[in-house]
């Protein structure tokens, strides 16, 4: 039987990068701010869901209290975000960059066509000779720019 010094601490704490924006497989659960998301791994939903209907004969309990304490966390997490001024000021700012950068990517998109990734386009644009003033270029210039600032 699993005892509480034997769980496994790095499931708890997935990449440290917050640009990657991954499945809970290999871990236990995450909150991302940028995406306004909590989730859990399959297993923890499946653990969660047999205390929430108080069918837990058969599951180990020190899992079952891990599992819980991942919902827990995350749970603050979201409420941390959810209940601060800062919080609801991230919440908002993700979709609404996201939103401004919709007509500069309409005019890339009108101007040079659908190419992916804008950014290596712009680059390449630029190492070609490609005018700063290139109407294409402007628009892929600040749709990346929007892009890059949701990070910072």
């Amino acid at each position: 039987m699993l005892r509480f010094s034997e769980l496994d601490p790095t499931l708890l704490n997935p990449s440290s990068d917050q640009s990657v924006f991954e499945a809970t497989i290999n871990a236990l659960g995450t909150y991302t701010t940028e995406h306004f998301v909590l989730r859990l791994s399959p297993r923890t939903h499946e653990l969660v869901d047999a205390i929430t209907r108080q069918e837990t004969d058969g599951y180990d309990t020190a899992e079952l209290y891990q599992a819980y304490s991942t919902y827990l966390h995350e749970t603050i997490h979201w409420w941390q975000h959810v209940g601060s001024t800062a919080g609801l000021i991230l919440s908002l700012a993700y979709p609404a960059q996201v939103y401004s950068s919709m007509g500069f990517l309409a005019d890339f998109a009108r101007e040079v066509g659908a190419v992916k990734p804008v950014k290596a386009w712009a680059d390449r644009a630029l190492i070609d000779g490609t005018s700063p003033l290139d109407p294409g270029l402007v628009a892929g210039n600040v749709a990346v720019n929007n892009a890059l600032d949701i990070n910072y």
